[in-house]
């Protein structure tokens, strides 16, 4: 499992998930309303065209987890799992889907007058 942590201050998770859900919409992912474990599951491209065609054909399945701080502060925490049976090239692309996600929505949260305090990727 991937991960991309942003925390961000002055910023309610309520206002954070309407900024990624926007966010996930300007960027053409789908966004699964079922999901009851994230707070915000968001995709891309489809299962069977990337298990068929590899590396050829995207798909992106994120996770986004949104937590507010004892500090006030408010975590969130992008996961995926890369997808191995499209070799280094798909698993390349599915991270670069997932970090131009991460910079939208900080560039999104700076734009809305909050201060990024940190951002880690493992």
């Amino acid at each position: 499992m991937s991960k991309i942590t942003i925390i961000v201050a002055d910023l309610t998770r309520h206002d954070a998930l309407k900024i990624a859900e926007r966010v996930a919409e300007n960027l053409r992912f789908s966004i699964d309303e079922q999901e009851k474990r994230a707070d915000l599951r968001i995709g891309k491209g489809s299962l069977f065209l990337s298990i068929a065609f590899g590396s050829f054909m995207l798909y992106a399945d994120l996770k986004l987890f949104i937590k507010e701080t004892k500090h006030g502060d408010t975590r969130l925490s992008l996961e995926w799992s890369p997808p191995w049976w499209a070799g280094f090239i798909g698993t390349m692309r599915t991270k670069n889907c997932a970090k131009d996600y991460a910079n939208e929505l900080e560039y999104r949260f700076e734009k809305a007058g909050c201060e990024i305090v940190d951002r880690r990727e493992s």
